[in-house]
């Protein structure tokens, strides 16, 4: 419950930094919030826990690759997005 307040507490106060500041914020309180997980939380939630963090990983691998393919660094992605 501590790593879930700290999170509260992070959200409100990265409200108004820049970009990266914000970002960092978050991400420190979502690893401590993960941490806690593991540590201190039951199988079902770990279990919805990991499959979100990696739904969100695998949409932002996507994304990512989408940007860099502009660039020619994937021609890959180039072939997915064009036959979808």
């Amino acid at each position: 419950m501590a790593a879930a307040t700290s999170l509260t507490v992070a959200l409100g106060q990265s409200k108004g930094l820049p970009a990266l500041a914000q970002t960092d914020t978050l991400q420190k309180a979502l690893d401590g919030l993960l941490v806690a997980l593991v540590d201190d939380g039951d199988k079902a939630a770990s279990a919805t826990i990991r499959d979100k963090v990696l739904e969100q990983a695998i949409h932002r691998a996507d994304v990512d690759r989408r940007w860099f393919s502009l660039m020619g660094f994937d021609a890959e992605i180039l072939e997915i997005i064009q036959s979808g």
